[in-house]
């Protein structure tokens, strides 16, 4: 095999690249008040203009109040969807599509120890070192969380 492949086009289903080169998803912690701003627009434009096939965002919260663990990720609420507009359509005018890493930081607040928008919550309340954290998550917060989830990937 060569790298020839790789700067290919590559289509499944309706998406077609123009190449097989993708950003994979890493956070920048620039955003204020979880929310994108000129340097997440500026950041992601200049990556489509080189050429990138596909551009991830980085860990983007959605909407449920303890997704988020650091105020400095942006998170996909409605008063933050003007913003990401403002990164799509520069990523689009760019000539590159762009795809948003929904998340929910569940067990894992321990990056913004002093930044706490509404106790932590995970589907178990225990951390993956086996430590209590928050609280366990009950059937209707799993259910609203999965509705979030579907909710941010049909906007």
């Amino acid at each position: 095999m060569t790298i020839e492949a790789l700067f290919q086009p590559f289509t499944i289903k309706s998406l077609t690249l123009e190449n097989r080169f993708v950003l994979a998803p890493m956070s920048r912690y620039t955003s204020q008040n979880e929310t994108p701003n000129e340097d997440l627009v500026s950041y992601h434009r200049r990556r489509a203009e080189r050429g990138l096939g596909l551009t991830i965002t980085g860990a983007t919260a959605v909407d449920r109040p303890a997704a988020n663990n650091n105020p400095d990720l942006a998170c996909f609420r409605p008063h933050t969807h003007a913003a990401w507009q403002q990164v799509v359509d520069a990523v689009h005018d760019a000539g590159g599509p762009i795809a948003l890493q929904l998340w929910h930081a569940g067990a894992l607040y321990q990056m913004e120890p002093d930044w706490l928008p509404a106790p932590v919550e995970s589907p178990s309340g225990i951390k993956p070192t086996g430590e209590p954290t928050g609280v366990a998550m009950t059937e209707q917060d799993i259910a609203d969380t999965i509705d979030v989830f579907a909710r941010g990937a049909a906007s």
